[in-house]
């Protein structure tokens, strides 16, 4: 990337463009401090849906498809008829996987890029399977299925141009909602579901986020609620923690600046581990 900057028309700019507009532009190549800058003389606004927005927006270094093949493969694993059919109607839809690949995990916070969801899902769901190791007591099934599921309405919350804003159904309604409702939408659909089954899933769905301030409309109240819980909890700050420690400014910092959604300093240990 490479710095621009306006010194002339300033009021222009300001007036005729939005963030995320697609611009031709005309200007001249300067130093600043011994930086390189583009100083801007000229626009003209473009077409930004024709433009392919990953040209525009990170994505994971994650081999995409690897991590759908990882999702198949514990879907045929499911013991559960009911389960599996229900997954296999999400992932065996060409459309939905194309949507569920490119999609990112938020907006702000963690997993800010595209295939961020598939990604995050997967990471969720390893971590489900580590906590559900040697628990009896824990439906493997199910708790699988919710972990994969548990942030499907973020398909529909986020759109993506040439940055991720929500959808207006995302901000009125909400990924949690939205998908449970996609899930029971697809349920519907599949002749004899159990409705207990169908209960306890949209419970994992909708309690996934642990508390109601946090935006779930109910807390988890079985076990693997508890787990899908601390393993979306897990996988995300670790990856916001990533996300922080990569920044340009925190680069050689042992500390970060300080983080208000976490109320704490990060430290960064970017020193050479030689020296311990």
């Amino acid at each position: 990337s490479l710095p621009a900057v306006v010194w002339d028309d300033v009021e222009k700019w300001e007036n005729d463009l939005e963030v995320g507009d697609v611009l031709k532009v005309q200007g001249v190549l300067t130093t600043y401090r011994g930086s390189v800058q583009f100083k801007l003389k000229e626009f003209e606004k473009t077409d930004g849906s024709v433009w392919n927005p990953e040209l525009f927006i990170p994505v994971t270094e994650k081999d995409r498809r690897q991590l759908i093949r990882e999702i198949i493969e514990v879907i045929d694993s499911f013991t559960n008829e009911y389960l599996r059919e229900l997954l296999n109607r999400f992932f065996g839809n060409t459309e939905f996987l194309a949507c569920f690949g490119t999609a990112p995990g938020g907006k702000a916070w963690h997993h800010v890029y595209i295939g961020g969801l598939l990604d995050h899902t997967v990471g969720v769901l390893r971590l489900c399977h580590a906590a559900a190791e040697g628990r009896e007591d824990i439906n493997r099934d199910l708790l699988f299925a919710a972990a994969i599921l548990h942030d499907i309405g973020k398909i529909d919350e986020y759109e993506i141009t040439t940055n991720i804003n929500f959808s207006d159904e995302g901000r009125l309604i909400g990924h949690i909602i939205q998908g449970d409702n996609m899930v029971r939408d697809m349920v519907g659909k599949i002749k004899g579901f159990p409705e207990h089954l169908n209960m306890l899933l949209s419970h994992l769905i909708l309690s996934h986020q642990g508390h109601k301030e946090f935006g779930s409309p109910v807390v988890p109240m079985i076990a693997e609620g508890i787990i899908l819980y601390y393993a979306d909890e897990m996988d995300s700050k670790l990856n916001a923690f990533k996300r922080i420690k990569g920044k340009k400014s925190n680069i050689g910092s042992t500390w970060s600046g300080y983080v208000k959604l976490m109320e704490r300093f990060f430290y960064l240990d970017n020193k050479d581990n030689s020296e311990h």
